[in-house]
């Protein structure tokens, strides 16, 4: 409240007056002035701090990121980074990625980090894939798709490590294939091969021993994180673009088994991916959230959204299909289609 009425002048004395109080919770005082100034974008605009107080603030909020306290970690912090600069945000949150960190601190450093819409930083975060969660890892992937720089630092470095080419989802491999960049494009159907072509009849007959087949819920869960999680909420993993998958959980496994193969066959209209191209040729893809008079704001896998302003707008328009991709079955065995059946089938306690 004090922040929303007060000068930039103001916001700096307090800031100075926490950083050089000496007091044991400085970190703590700094990061809640920050935060409450963050929340403010018209005030956030305006600060300006030095760069040596803007240093501390980053130690600050560094330290109780990670702090011993789920109190200290809780996302009232996030809004604080927003008086750094962006090398700083990066500084103070990248030695955070570690194996012995939180799961959820890597989430929630990883998502901050991503809002920098930083290609170098995107980078990095690529080179620190083995400790990224799975959540981390299928938004940095999602981040990827509608970024052309981001999409080809994927292709490099799944062109210098075998193992992280093949831990990509079928949705980026596809959306890379279908790109509209031709030198992107060649590049992925080099790395990955042409997608299967197969007939829906052919792939109904290669899975159909998955429907008898008991299928195991642990194994079926891995192949959700890195298939379908990006999509799809089952429990508490994974994000809600399309269906939760408790919703479809007593289905049945035929049908389950249809919309996974034939992912068009019946497409909710509020399912349906829209397309907007921009006027400098670059086209986004996403479940459609707002159009008016403002612009496009569509959100695509993991739950990444962008927005694309009036007067930037080309073209939208619905596909009248589903943002699930066909062959998001391909590689998958009779046997691995039937652990992902049982693992959806278990969410309903079945």
């Amino acid at each position: 409240m004090a922040a929303s009425q007060a000068s930039a002048e103001q916001v700096a004395r307090w800031l100075m007056t926490a950083a050089t109080s000496g007091d044991p919770v400085r970190s703590r005082r700094m990061a809640l002035i920050a935060a409450g100034v963050g929340s403010v974008p018209a005030v956030t605009a305006k600060v300006q701090l030095s760069r040596a107080l803007k240093e501390q603030l980053a130690d600050a909020l560094s330290e109780l990121f990670a702090g011993p306290t789920p109190e200290s970690r809780g996302e009232w912090m996030n809004p604080a980074f927003a008086l750094l600069a962006p090398e700083q945000v990066e500084r103070a949150m990248l030695p955070l990625l570690h194996p012995e960190a939180a799961g959820t601190d890597r989430d929630r450093a990883v998502a901050l980090l991503l809002g920098l819409k930083n290609d170098q930083v995107f980078r990095q975060l690529l080179e620190r894939w083995p400790v990224l969660p799975a959540a981390s890892r299928q938004r940095l992937l999602a981040e990827a798709q509608n970024n052309r720089p981001q999409l080809a630092a994927v292709l490099d470095h799944a062109t210098a490590d075998e193992s992280f080419r093949a831990q990509l989802n079928p949705t980026l491999i596809n959306a890379a294939r279908q790109h509209q960049d031709a030198t992107l494009r060649s590049r992925a159907l080099a790395l990955f091969g042409e997608a299967a072509d197969a007939t829906l009849a052919q792939r109904e007959l290669a899975f159909a021993e998955a429907l008898t087949l008991p299928g195991n819920a642990a194994s079926g869960r891995v192949i959700y994180q890195n298939r379908c999680a990006s999509c799809h909420r089952a429990h508490d993993e994974g994000f809600a673009l399309g269906p939760d998958l408790l919703t479809v959980a007593g289905a049945g496994r035929a049908a389950l088994l249809s919309h996974i193969i034939d992912p068009n066959r019946e497409v909710a209209p509020r399912f349906e991916a829209w397309t907007v191209r921009r006027e400098d040729g670059e086209e986004v893809s996403g479940i459609l959230l707002r159009q008016d008079d403002n612009g496009v704001v569509v959100r695509a896998a993991s739950d990444v959204e962008t927005a694309v302003p009036a007067d930037q707008v080309a073209a939208a328009a619905s596909t009248g299909r589903s943002l699930m991709p066909p062959g998001l079955d391909d590689g998958l065995s009779a046997a691995e289609m039937a652990d992902l059946l049982r693992f959806i089938e278990s969410l309903a306690g079945r």
